[in-house]
C-alpha cells in the first residue's frame, strides 16, 4: 500500500458519510429532464420560457428530479449498514447474527404483609394509583409466595409491560388488581427499575459497523471485540475500551447505562460477568492472561446554544429534541479524538430536519462563563452529554404561505401540493391548471419503480466500482486505487468470509502495508509481544494504528525496525549488532 495513501485516508475519512451518486443516476437535474421533455414536443408548439407548456412541463421535471436526486437515492442507501434505517437495519443484523437489543422491563421486590399462610400466585398482579392523566402500572409476581412471619415476605416483581414507563418510585405499588383474600398491606420499599427502550438504530448501527470492520484482520479479544462485549449487554448504551499502558493485562471498559433507572453496579457486574464467565469458564470470551475493569465515567455538560429559522410547521421542540439526539450520538465518540468539533456539530444543526437556518451558535463546558466557537477538549474518561437551548426566530416571504382555498379544493395529491411550491402564485387561482397539476402530482405518486442496475449493488460479487467504495468503508479496507477491481472485489470477500486470529496473519498484513518481511514473536515478556520490521521504514505511523487496533486488548507490544544489508564476502560470516538496528552479513 502506497504509504501517502495510508496518510491521506485516516479513520475519519473512511467513516465520512458523504454519498455519491452513482452514474446511472447521471442527468438527474431538473434543467436536464426538462430539456428533455421540451425536445419530446414537436417544433409549432411555443416552449419559450414563461408559456403555458413551459410553466406547465417545469413542475413535472422538478418532481422527477427529486426522485431521481432524492427517492432512488435513498433506496440504494439501504444497501449498507451506515444508512440503512429500522427494519433494514434489522435485516443487516440478522446476517451477522446480531440482534437489536430488546426493551427491558423494570423488576424489583414487592413486600407483603397480612395474614399467616396466606398464599400469593405467581403472576397476581399489583398496580400502581392513577394519578392526574397517568394510567397505572401494572406489575406481575414472578413467584409464588407465602406469608409465614408477622412481618410479611418480599416478592419478585416485574412490570407487565418493557420500557422506560415501568420504572417507579419507592412506595408507589400499593394497590391489588385481584382481590387476594388475607393480604392486609402492599408496598415496594425500593425503587422498581431496570426498564429500557428498544436499541435505536445508531447503537445497533455502530455496532454492526464494528463487527464487519473487526472482520478478517485480528486476533480475537482486541478493543473492538471488547466494545462489542460490553454492548451486547443488556442495558449498556456505550462503551470505551482501553489498552493498559503497562503489562499489567488489565483492559479498561467505561460504560454508561441507558438510562438513569439502572442500578450501576449490577450492570458493571453484567459487563464483567458476560466478558469473563466466572462461573463458566467455557462460555469466557476474553483470551487467556486477559484481566477486565468495568467503570462508569464521569458527567460532562456541554451547553449548546443557537438561534433557529423553521421551515413552515416545524415545532421548536420537536427540532430541538431531533438536534440533541444526533449531538449526544457524536458526542459518544468523541472520547477516542481526544476533542468536541465545533464544526461538527454545527454541521448537524443544520442538517437538523426542520431547521431552515440557524446563527449564533456557541458551545461550552458545563461552568464556563460564556459560549464560543471553539473546540473543547475532552478527558477519555468523560463521556460528554448535550444540554441544548434553541431560540426560534421567524421565516417569512415563502410561496408556502401563499395558500389559496381553490388549492385546497383541487390539489388531493400529495406530489401536486408539492409541484405547487415550485411554480408561480398565479396558478393558486387557475382552475385549469391546478387539475392538470393535479392530475401530473397523482402520477408521480405511484411511481415506485427502481433501475434494475440497483440488484448489482447489493452483492460484492456483482458490485461496480462505484459500490465497491462503500463496500469497503463498511468492512474498514483503505482502498487501494492501483489495484484492480476484481483485486478489490477479492480482498472483500477474503476479509467478510474469515477471521484471523494467529501472529502469522498480522505478519502477512504488516508485510504487505510496509513493503518489508515482518515478524511477530509472542512472550516476550508478562503480557508483552514484539514486532520487527526486517527493512527501513520512515512512517510506522500506519503499522502503530492497524496493531492497537487489531491486537488483543490486554497485551502491550514493542515495535522495532531493523534495516537488513546483504554483501559477498570470501572470509566469515557474523553479525553485528549496534544499539538500534540490527546488520547482517551474509557468505554466498
Amino acid at each position: 500500500m502506497d504509504e501517502e495513501l495510508l496518510e491521506t485516508i485516516d479513520e475519519e475519512e473512511l467513516e465520512e458519510d458523504d454519498f455519491v451518486v452513482p452514474s446511472f443516476l447521471d442527468n438527474s437535474s431538473e434543467e436536464e429532464i426538462h430539456k428533455k421533455m421540451l425536445d419530446y414536443l414537436p417544433d409549432d408548439i411555443d416552449k419559450s420560457e414563461g408559456g403555458y407548456v413551459y410553466d406547465l412541463t417545469k413542475p413535472t421535471a422538478i418532481e422527477v428530479s427529486r426522485m431521481k436526486e432524492f427517492e432512488l437515492v435513498e433506496a440504494l442507501k439501504l444497501i449498507w449498514p451506515r444508512y440503512a434505517e429500522g427494519a433494514f437495519l434489522d435485516y443487516h443484523a440478522e446476517t451477522r447474527g446480531i440482534q437489536r437489543k430488546e426493551a427491558m422491563n423494570a423488576a424489583g421486590i414487592l413486600h407483603i404483609t397480612g395474614t399467616l399462610g396466606t398464599v400469593i400466585p405467581e403472576g397476581s398482579i399489583f398496580t400502581t394509583e392513577s394519578i392526574n392523566d397517568e394510567p397505572e402500572k401494572e406489575y406481575e409476581t414472578l413467584e409464588e409466595a407465602t406469608i409465614t412471619a408477622e412481618d410479611g415476605v418480599d416478592v419478585k416483581i416485574q412490570c407487565t409491560e418493557a420500557g422506560l414507563n415501568g420504572n417507579s418510585a419507592k412506595n408507589t405499588v400499593n394497590l391489588e388488581e385481584d382481590i387476594i383474600e388475607g393480604i392486609a398491606e402492599v408496598t415496594n420499599p425500593e425503587p422498581i427499575i431496570g426498564g429500557a427502550e428498544e436499541e435505536d438504530d445508531e447503537s445497533l448501527r455502530e455496532r454492526i459497523m464494528e463487527y464487519d470492520q473487526s472482520q478478517g484482520d485480528s486476533f480475537v479479544g482486541n478493543v473492538s471485540d471488547y466494545k462489542r462485549w460490553a454492548l451486547s449487554v443488556e442495558g449498556v448504551d456505550t462503551a470505551i475500551v482501553f489498552s493498559p499502558e503497562d503489562n499489567s493485562g488489565k483492559v479498561k471498559i467505561v460504560i454508561t447505562p441507558a438510562n438513569d433507572e439502572l442500578n450501576i453496579q449490577e450492570l458493571k457486574d453484567k459487563v464483567t460477568n458476560y466478558i469473563m464467565s466466572p462461573d463458566n469458564p467455557e462460555n469466557r470470551l476474553a483470551p487467556v492472561n486477559a484481566k477486565v475493569e468495568v467503570v462508569t465515567p464521569d458527567n460532562l455538560i456541554i451547553n449548546i446554544n443557537a438561534a433557529v429559522e423553521l421551515k413552515a410547521g416545524a415545532e421548536l421542540t420537536t427540532v430541538t429534541d431531533i438536534f440533541r439526539k444526533a449531538v449526544n450520538n457524536y458526542l459518544k465518540a468523541t472520547v477516542n479524538e481526544g476533542k468536541i468539533r465545533y464544526t461538527q456539530i454545527s454541521n448537524i444543526l443544520g442538517d437538523t430536519e426542520g431547521v431552515y437556518d440557524y446563527s449564533g451558535l456557541v458551545i461550552s463546558k458545563d461552568g464556563d462563563a460564556e459560549g464560543k466557537t471553539d473546540n473543547i477538549a475532552v478527558d477519555p474518561n468523560v463521556i460528554p452529554e448535550a444540554a441544548v437551548t434553541l431560540k426560534a426566530v421567524i421565516r417569512g416571504g415563502s410561496r408556502m404561505y401563499n395558500k389559496t382555498e381553490l388549492m385546497d379544493k383541487i390539489l388531493t395529491s400529495p406530489e401536486a401540493q408539492k409541484i405547487m411550491d415550485f411554480v408561480s402564485p398565479v396558478y393558486g387561482e387557475a382552475y385549469s391548471a391546478l387539475h392538470l397539476f393535479n392530475c401530473i402530482g397523482c402520477v408521480l405518486d405511484e411511481l415506485d419503480e427502481f433501475p434494475d442496475t440497483f440488484r448489482d449493488q447489493l452483492s460484492v460479487k456483482t458490485a461496480d466500482l462505484w459500490s465497491l467504495d462503500y463496500w469497503e468503508k463498511q468492512y474498514g479496507i483503505v482502498p487501494d486505487l492501483d489495484a484492480t477491481e476484481e483485486d478489490r472485489r477479492r480482498n472483500l470477500l477474503e476479509k467478510m468470509g474469515r477471521r484471523f486470529n494467529n501472529p502469522k496473519r498480522i505478519e502477512d498484513v504488516l508485510t504487505s502495508m510496509l513493503g518489508h518481511k515482518v515478524e511477530v514473536k509472542e512472550n516476550t515478556g508478562e503480557n508483552q509481544f514484539s514486532v520487527l520490521v526486517r527493512g527501513y521504514v520512515q512512517d510506522l505511523k500506519p503499522a502503530k494504528s492497524f496493531l492497537d487496533r487489531v491486537k488483543p486488548a490486554h497485551l502491550i507490544y514493542e515495535l522495532k525496525v531493523s534495516e537488513v544489508i546483504e554483501a559477498v564476502v570470501n572470509i566469515y560470516y557474523g553479525m553485528c549488532i549496534s544499539e538500534h538496528e540490527f546488520y547482517k552479513v551474509e557468505v554466498l
